[in-house]
């Protein structure tokens, strides 16, 4: 599970985000779930065509984990 502030700095080019993330890549699966994509889906860049199209881009090479509530325990438990 990556938390949301994670995928913001790796959007946002935070420097040390990207390795971070790929190090995780290179140890296993990475989910996120529908949270994580509203609430990146709600930022201001998402409204240029261009960087909505980039974003879902890169959204769409993680594993999208469906949210109940036994999930969410588990996930709280696990997240990055």
């Amino acid at each position: 599970m990556v938390d949301t502030d994670i995928l913001i700095d790796i959007l946002r080019g935070v420097r040390g985000s990207k390795e971070f993330i790929l190090d995780l890549w290179n140890k296993g699966e990475l989910c996120v779930t529908l949270i994580n994509i509203m609430e990146i889906m709600s930022g201001k860049e998402t409204r240029v065509r261009e960087k909505r199209e980039k974003i879902m881009e890169f959204l769409s090479k993680f594993t999208v984990l469906d949210f109940n509530k036994e999930r969410a325990v588990l996930a709280g438990e696990v997240i990055v």
